[in-house]
């Protein structure tokens, strides 16, 4: 913390361009941490339902629910195989021990009878309220999925492998139909004497009407129809899952199913959906569970509005069910059952995610939209550090603000926000928007890169012509450089540029160009004196900041020339002969050699190379042997130094013809 102190406390300016960051969106909100407090799909924060916990039943999950005319709530649990009763006053008894791993399913006569389906050996078993338990039938089943009670009493179960819906009888099992895939998972009565049952597998819902007739009613995308729920109307709504694996898409979803067609109304990306229930009552009244992050969700009808209404500590939703006094759900890896209250929690949190302004910065105010009922309350405090995970180095939460107002937490990097909304459980506040501002501490440009080279133009096509290949570029002049810079700026200032020039050697430096505005400057060096120089470039934010403020980097090149005059050429004829040698020497007067070349009689130019081998030097000797026929020729000798300047000499050379006998 005292590093910290001491860096803020260098700072001396901070730059003039304010930022914002704004979230009103469940994609900014959904990034954040909420405890106590839901989401809606608007963008909305509020306080969650209560969540009570009515009962642990010290069993690893709860598998299956369902209730009596009494009143009374039944769970089938696992890892035990255990069914117990949960009284409208809460209390807790066990009713069943069976000798199983689960009880997967469950249903309740009008008398009172339960029956429970229970894994790995697929038994049906009766628990009336006056006589001990026993064995109704045995499948012939490894999974009983589902119960439910058809046309006339008769119990019906969904079974795995092997996909099949049986008609339950005490002692009997009669196959009704068999799906094309491994395992139907849930059942439910359509109203007119049939099913609507959902399969694992291939995702398909079928419908089986009350003469047993079946149909596929839709093919769900996903690979498993884990959950089906009737809304108003007799629609039908449809809860698929992809399961675990190792898609790079998994998801869940819900398909609202009308009129023989089907169509999505909701997704989500979990790999896992297990509860779908229609509630009655509630603006939303689809209640949706996901993933084992236990997550509850409410959607309307349509699925245009979604709640994310609370995430389950320790547990995730297996199964739900509405029951006069509520609902209720039952979870897994801890083997609890929960109701829904209607009223609110009397305290919700918000903590947003981190946000990085890029730079030590200076906070500014903290302004949000919200509406806030008698009996609410919304509190916002921030914090802020170094670091991009909050830690002890972090400064401490500041003291909460209860209207909009200005941000008190140090400068630093990074800010967090913190939403507390509170309540008397009767109604809830709702925030709707966040806004912070901030302005960074004003950093100096960073010239990263300077370069100087010959400067090439393009051609462009002429006028009325079409266009032409890119070409490679020509000199448009000798003597005329492109000079390009790099530069960063850590605020994302705007910029303005200076160059300057001076020779090698000396300390003062001579302004080429002011005020430029792009990262690079066409240079024509003709009323610069041939030698060797360096260029800076500064760059400032001038353009974005008082003069007070600006910041300025710069960057000094490497050593380069200007060289305007061409190389000089000596060299002597040695003719012995139609035999000729010709000797001499190039130089250059302030920068390297770069070839020599010579023509004979206007022919092609041949390539000369020094004495020494190598031309990387100011002054290099030749020697070029030539073979002539008799007669006067001209020889050209055109030098090239490094910067491209051209010296041109001509040398006559006579050769006689040979003597006579």
């Amino acid at each position: 913390m005292a590093g910290m102190l001491l860096l803020l406390a260098c700072w001396t300016a901070f730059a003039s361009t304010t930022f914002f960051w704004r979230e009103d969106t469940y994609e900014a909100f959904s990034q954040g941490k909420r405890e106590g407090v839901s989401l809606s799909r608007d963008g909305e924060l509020s306080l969650a339902p209560k969540l009570e916990l009515v009962a642990d039943l010290g069993e690893l999950y709860v598998w299956s629910m369902a209730s009596d005319a009494e009143g009374n709530l039944y769970a089938g649990t696992g890892n035990e195989g255990k069914v117990f009763r949960i009284s409208s006053d809460g209390k807790v008894e066990l009713i069943f021990d069976s000798p199983e791993v689960g009880i997967q399913s469950l249903a309740v006569d009008g008398r009172g009878t339960v029956y429970a389906g229970s894994s790995p050996d697929g038994v049906v078993y009766r628990i009336p309220p006056d006589r001990p338990p026993s064995v109704f039938c045995r499948t012939g089943k490894q999974y009983v999925w589902a119960l439910a009670f058809g046309e006339g009493g008769k119990l019906y179960a969904a079974t795995g492998p092997g996909g099949a819906l049986l008609r339950v009888e005490e002692g009997k099992a009669e196959e009704v139909f068999r799906a094309p895939e491994d395992n139907l998972v849930c059942l439910l009565p359509d109203g007119d004497g049939g099913f609507y049952a959902g399969g694992a597998g291939k995702g398909l819902v079928y419908h089986v009407d009350a003469r047993g007739r079946t149909r596929v009613l839709y093919d769900a995308p996903e690979r498993e129809v884990h959950a089906l729920t009737l809304g108003n109307g007799g629609v039908l709504y449809v809860g698929a899952m992809s399961g675990e694996g190792e898609e790079a898409q998994t998801r869940c979803a819900v398909y609202r199913v009308e009129g023989g067609l089907a169509r999505p109304i909701w997704r989500f990306k979990s790999p896992l959906l297990l509860t779908l229930n229609f509630l009655q009552s509630g603006e939303l009244p689809l209640l949706v569970g996901t993933g084992k992050e236990g997550e509850l969700h409410l959607l309307s009808s349509d699925g245009k509005r979604h709640l994310h209404l609370a995430r389950m500590e320790g547990g995730y939703p297996l199964c739900a069910l509405e029951v006069e006094r509520g609902v209720y759900v039952g979870t897994g890896d801890l083997g609890k059952v929960y109701r829904l209250e209607r009223a609110y929690v009397d305290t919700g949190r918000f903590t947003s995610r981190v946000y990085d302004s890029g730079a030590p910065s200076r906070w500014g105010r903290v302004m949000w939209n919200a509406r806030s009922p008698k009996g609410t309350e919304v509190l916002l405090r921030t914090r802020s550090g170094n670091t991009e995970e909050p830690d002890e180095t972090w400064n401490d939460w500041s003291k909460p603000l209860r209207k909009p107002g200005p941000i008190t937490s140090p400068p630093a990097r990074f800010l967090q926000y913190q939403i507390v909304l509170r309540s008397d459980g009767k109604k809830t506040p709702i925030v709707r928007k966040v806004v912070l501002s901030g302005v960074q501490a004003n950093l100096p440009p960073e010239v990263r890169a300077l370069s100087i080279g010959p400067y090439r133009a393009e051609r462009g096509p002429g006028e009325g012509q079409p266009p032409q290949p890119k070409p490679r570029g020509v000199p448009a002049k000798r003597g005329v450089f492109l000079v390009r810079w790099e530069v960063e700026d850590p605020n994302g200032d705007r910029m303005s540029f200076r160059l300057l020039i001076r020779p090698v050697g000396e300390k003062e430096w001579k302004v080429l160009e002011d005020e430029l505005t792009a990262p690079s400057y066409v240079w024509d060096t003709e009323t610069t004196a041939d030698g060797e120089y360096e260029l800076k470039v500064e760059a400032s934010d001038l353009p974005s900041n008082p003069p007070d403020v600006a910041l300025t980097g710069e960057r000094i090149s490497r050593p380069f020339f200007v060289d305007h005059a061409a190389p000089h050429i000596e060299a002597e004829v040695h003719a012995d002969g139609h035999k000729v040698r010709l000797e001499g020497r190039v130089w250059d007067e302030t920068t390297p050699l770069k070839g020599l070349s010579y023509a004979v009689d206007s022919g092609k130019w041949r390539v000369v190379l020094p004495e020494d081998g190598v031309w990387d030097s100011r002054e290099e000797r030749f020697s070029i042997e030539l073979s002539l026929e008799p007669g006067g020729h001209w020889v050209v000798l055109r030098a090239l130094d490094l910067m491209e300047n051209a010296g041109v000499r001509r040398v006559r050379v006579e050769v006689r013809p040979p003597r006579g006998p």
